[in-house]
C-alpha cells in the first residue's frame, strides 16, 4: 500500500517542485557571466557588468521559473537588451563599431559596382536608416526587402 501511494505522490510532487523552481545565485551568476562574456561585444556595452546586471534582471522578471526562459524568443532578448542600453544615454545605439564597418564596406563594394557616385556616403546612409528602424542588429532579421529599397531609395 505505502509503495502504491509513493508511485501516485513521488511524481507529483516532482511536478510541483518543478512548477516552483526558482534562479540560484549560481544561475544568476552564469547567466551574467554568459551575457558578459558573449553578448558584450557583440551589442557593444560600455559597461558590461551594468548591463547584464539589468538584462539578468529583467529576465528573472519575465521568468521567475528558469525552466521557462529556455523558451524566450531572440527577439525578446534584444528588447532587453534595448531597455537596458537606454538607461544610459551614451550607449543607446548597441550596433557595435565592427558591426558597422563591416556594413560599409561589403555595401561599399557592392555601390561602386553599381557605379554610385559616392559610394562609402551613400552606404554610411543606408546604414543610419537601417540603425534608425532597427535599435538593435538582432531585429533585422524582421527587414524585408520592401523595407530595405526604402530606405535605400532615401539615400543618393
Amino acid at each position: 500500500m505505502r509503495i502504491a501511494l509513493l508511485t501516485i505522490i513521488a511524481p507529483i510532487l516532482l511536478l510541483t517542485a518543478s512548477c516552483k523552481a526558482r534562479w540560484s545565485e549560481e544561475d544568476k551568476q552564469a547567466l551574467k557571466q554568459r551575457c558578459i562574456e558573449q553578448d558584450a561585444a557583440r551589442f557593444g556595452f560600455s559597461d558590461p557588468e551594468k548591463h547584464c546586471d539589468c538584462i539578468v534582471k529583467k529576465i528573472i522578471s519575465k521568468y521567475p521559473n528558469p525552466n521557462q526562459f529556455e523558451n524566450m524568443e531572440l527577439g525578446e532578448y534584444g528588447q532587453m537588451v534595448a531597455e537596458c542600453q537606454g538607461m544610459d544615454r551614451s550607449t543607446r545605439v548597441i550596433w557595435p563599431e565592427s558591426t558597422q564597418q563591416a556594413f560599409v564596406d561589403s555595401c561599399t563594394s557592392m555601390a561602386r559596382k553599381e557605379a554610385r557616385p559616392d559610394p562609402a556616403g551613400y552606404c554610411k546612409c543606408v546604414l543610419n536608416g537601417i540603425m534608425t528602424k532597427y535599435p538593435t542588429n538582432d531585429s533585422l532579421e524582421k527587414m524585408s526587402p520592401q523595407v530595405l529599397k526604402e530606405i535605400s531609395d532615401n539615400c543618393h
